[in-house]
């Protein structure tokens, strides 16, 4: 697996993986979509695919003139509980300024939890 930059978070999209990068561009268009970032974010938790949609076509930085293909594929895939937090992350990700907040949970498959051995 391809190591993340600072705030970049990986979807799965039908079985292909994409990088959604924090941008000035993508907060300000993904602001606009419900009143701002609280919006964004109840309407994602609320598994809205419109939000969804949004959110990864700005984190992908799709131009309009591709943008039409976006809806199918994510609907082909499904709002995946996967999806719907990776695009939670990264609205967060995107309101601390592109970076990850100091409170996020690691994002490692290989740290084991501490235990009382």
């Amino acid at each position: 697996m391809t190591a993340l930059n600072e705030g970049e978070v990986e979807i799965v999209l039908n079985g292909n993986k994409r990088v959604l990068r924090p941008t000035l561009n993508a907060i300000t268009q993904i602001s606009r979509l419900h009143n701002g970032m609280n919006g964004v974010t109840q309407a994602l938790v609320n598994s809205d695919f419109d939000a969804v949609v949004a959110v990864v076509r700005h984190g992908l930085g799709i131009p309009d003139r591709e943008a039409t293909r976006l809806p199918a594929e994510i609907y082909k895939n499904g709002l995946t509980q996967d999806l719907v937090i990776a695009c939670i992350n990264y609205v967060s990700i995107l309101t601390n300024g592109g970076r990850p907040r100091a409170d996020a949970a690691p994002e490692t498959d290989d740290e084991a939890p501490a235990g009382n051995d």
